[in-house]
């Protein structure tokens, strides 16, 4: 049987129905294949040919029942399979809800079930109203006696079933057709609303589970279908019909989705268990982001306070709890038009209770303090949407800023740690992909500022007090794990850098006003971040690639925003410590592409302060031979340029003084004024330039990718000075034997006459990869 269903299958995949259909013993065939299909659909799951042979017949009659569609016209209106797949169809559905009764292992069968009901809306999709009033037929009048039995398998497979259907067949419904697809969708409702009855009263764990699956699957195509705001007017009508008003069909999912969430959970680790929470905290959020708000206003969600849930108990599924805030926001706040800042006080209230029972030290299990740590980065989720919605939650978190303070400086274990940095990162993030944090950019608005004063003060306590001595000491003298060195130090460090990275792109943090005023923050945290990354050892950057890729985006980010000034603050040292750090990941050959290419990005940066370090050079030497005279024109007379400088007048008007202004002055051209400061703490380390120029042309022979970001850290040192590009070019000929020296240098030579512009010299890096290939 099973090779004769698979035979069928191959065979209609080169021909279709169009090609088909021309050959004069076509009929018989499909007459047999009918005969055929009903006996092996017939068979009850879990029977031999009930499993690969259903399955492979399903597909066969799905591609079948396509091709027809495609190939039928206007004026072909002969029928063959029309007459023949509804009746495989209700073959099938009457032996899999009817011969699963005696509910035998769910667990064997539950993939099978969604394979097999995935498949099977293509075969109602012929003569389809007919088929659905037989359908409907059938549920009515087995569905009493399966849901008084509580037969679990049966009522799972209706569930899937349908829900198949609803979202195969529903998206088009025609006048005349829509009282059989009113009746078959009451049926189905009434499925579901037994389904939901009976499931305190089951003690089988798995059979439960598999319920509650086929329940949320039969929800979410039904949202899928029928939950948007711009429904055509025939679907409304079956809406109506069945449910009487749309407030009638959203209160069913809200029933039916709060059961899900007060479910108990057994097995803590059960991937099933936790995968169908959160489907069901996903779907409540789909179902009620859209809804207009006088239906919003006719609804009830009747849960207790998410502490209280089960989820909520287990380390494996209280993150969950983020998504169920989020979803609860839109449950419970309505439209943003109906929004106010009493409601915003409201929601919170039951957060704040729990963040007091912390404080006042009634509750400091890890759990519950993580747990209402994931409650607020929910919150954050959806209050960040809309600006002012989003400025008053942060003055609500503002106004609680020493809990946070308080939690940050005490040493916490991972799981503390990680959601409260989770939350932290949370708040700088934009609502969109590539938006901009929704903080108002007004300048008489100071909530960036505060902000981000916040962030950098609670990343400055969490990793001064997740990253000491001790544990990187364990670290250097590998008496830890990798798994242990990531969970305490390179994950905050992870996220810690992620979120500064935000606070960069986000477009809501003056920098600018922050440096005029001198206001240290914003390089104190960047350059204890800094320090922390280079005291690693490599081969932990290697088992989580996330970290440096997060690190080297970050140091790419702060280069092509221009907030490098951190980089002015370091001493030298930890530079050349951050440097060789980029160095490091970019020659390693297991660091992914785009790692890579944010390392290389930030080397092209520290490559472009050659300029200003030759300068610097130049003005030493000048100095040391001794001060220059001042030029004078030939009548003998002082050149302005260097007549002595006439002191500023003052500004009353402004309320600046003479020293302000040359201050607001150098501000305007502070840009400048840092690359001179960072170039000073190079210009004793000439080294550094051909080290680059090094790793970039070793990246380009030996890895063979980032060819663009490597030309341009080349050719910034190049074209400043190409003594570096000679003692490469030297040491890189002198690596091969003699037999192939000439050739490397000739390659090397015209890589190096091709210096007149940087395109040049970048459409010649792939002529010399191509010639060194070859050598």
């Amino acid at each position: 049987c099973t090779a004769l269903a698979d035979s069928c299958l191959r065979f209609i995949s080169p021909y279709g129905y169009k090609d088909l259909s021309v050959i004069p013993s076509f009929p018989d065939w499909i007459q047999f294949l009918e005969s055929f299909t009903c006996t092996i659909f017939s068979i009850p799951l879990g029977d031999s040919a009930s499993f690969n042979t259903s399955t492979t017949l399903l597909r066969f009659w799905t591609r079948m029942s396509n091709s027809k569609r495609l190939y039928l016209m206007d004026d072909d209106r002969s029928k063959d399979i029309e007459l023949t797949i509804p009746t495989c169809a209700l073959t099938f559905f009457k032996t899999r809800v009817l011969a699963s009764s005696g509910d035998s292992d769910i667990d064997d069968v539950s993939e099978t079930m969604l394979t097999q009901a995935e498949l099977f809306y293509s075969l109602c999709q012929m003569e389809t109203p007919a088929l659905l009033g037989e359908l409907a037929l059938y549920m009515n009048s087995v569905g009493q006696g399966i849901t008084q039995g509580g037969y679990i398998c049966s009522l799972s497979w209706a569930l899937y079933l349908c829900g198949s259907v609803v979202r195969g067949c529903f998206g088009t419904i025609t006048e005349e057709a829509a009282p059989a697809y009113t009746a078959f969708l009451s049926a189905a409702v009434n499925f579901a609303d037994c389904a939901r009855q009976i499931f305190p009263n089951q003690s089988e764990l798995s059979a439960s589970l598999a319920l509650e699956s086929a329940l949320l699957n039969f929800l979410q195509n039904l949202q899928s279908t029928f939950s948007s705001s711009r429904l055509s007017p025939v679907p409304a009508g079956v809406v109506t019909r069945v449910f009487d008003t749309k407030a009638k069909m959203f209160q069913f999912f809200l029933n039916s989705l709060g059961h899900n969430l007060m479910r108990n959970i057994n097995s803590p680790n059960d991937c099933a268990e936790k995968a169908l929470i959160k489907g069901a905290i996903d779907l409540l959020y789909e179902v009620c982001k859209d809804m207009p708000h006088d239906v919003m206003s006719q609804l009830r969600l009747d849960l207790p306070p998410v502490v209280d849930l089960p989820i909520s108990q287990y380390e494996k599924t209280f993150k969950l709890r983020t998504n169920l805030c989020t979803a609860l926001w839109t449950v419970r706040m309505g439209s943003v038009a109906n929004y106010s800042q009493s409601l915003l006080n409201d929601f919170m209230q039951p957060i704040d209770q729990v963040m007091y029972v912390t404080t006042s030290g009634q509750n400091t299990s890890p759990l519950f303090i993580a747990g209402w740590l994931r409650d607020l980065r929910g919150v954050c989720k959806a209050a960040c949407q809309q600006q002012h919605i989003f400025t008053d939650f942060i003055e609500w978190l503002l106004e609680r800023s020493q809990i946070f303070y308080t939690l940050s400086q005490t040493s916490n274990p991972p799981l503390v740690t990680i959601s409260l940095l989770r939350f932290i990162c949370e708040l700088v993030t934009p609502p969109t992909t590539y938006g901009r944090v929704n903080v108002s950019a007004a300048s008489h608005s100071a909530t960036g500022v505060l902000l981000f004063k916040f962030v950098a003060q609670m990343i400055q306590n969490v990793l001064t007090n997740a990253i000491n001595d001790d544990m990187i000491a364990k670290v250097e003298s590998q008496n830890c794990s990798t798994d242990t060195a990531y969970e305490y130090m390179l994950k905050p460090i992870f996220v810690c850098t992620q979120a500064l990275r935000r606070c960069i792109n986000g477009d809501f943090v003056p920098f600018g006003a922050m440096a005029f005023y001198q206001d240290p923050v914003y390089d104190d945290t960047v350059v204890g971040l800094c320090r922390l990354l280079a005291v690693f050892p490599l081969y932990l950057f290697t088992h989580y690639p996330k970290v440096p890729t997060e690190a080297m985006d970050f140091l790419r980010s702060m280069a092509e925003i221009q907030v490098f000034s951190p980089l002015a603050c370091m001493n030298q040292s930890d530079l050349i410590t951050l440097i060789e750090f980029a160095i490091a990941i970019a020659t390693n050959t297991e660091t992914k592409v785009s790692t890579l290419l944010h390392a290389l990005s930030f080397l092209g940066f520290i490559a472009s302060l050659v300029k200003p370090t030759k300068e610097l050079l130049e003005q030493r030497r000048n100095a040391a031979m001794g001060t220059p005279q001042m030029k004078r024109n030939p009548d003998g007379s002082v050149s302005p340029a260097h007549l002595p400088s006439v002191p500023s007048m003052a500004a009353p008007t402004l309320g600046l003084g003479s020293n302000d202004i040359n201050s607001a002055s150098s501000m305007v051209r502070s840009s400048r004024h840092i690359k001179q400061k960072i170039a000073e703490k190079l210009v004793d380390l000439p080294g550094i330039w051909g080290k680059l120029v090094q790793t970039a042309m070793n990246i380009v022979v030996c890895q063979d990718r980032g060819l663009s970001a490597c030309s341009q850290v080349v050719f910034q040192i190049f074209e400043a000075d190409p003594i570096f590009w000679q003692e490469f070019s030297q040491e890189f000929i002198m690596s091969y034997s003699n037999d192939k020296r000439d050739a490397i240098a000739k390659a090397v030579s015209d890589l190096g006459n091709a210096s007149e512009t940087q395109e040049k010299f970048f459409s010649e890096i792939f002529v010399f990869r191509a010639t060194i290939r070859k050598i």
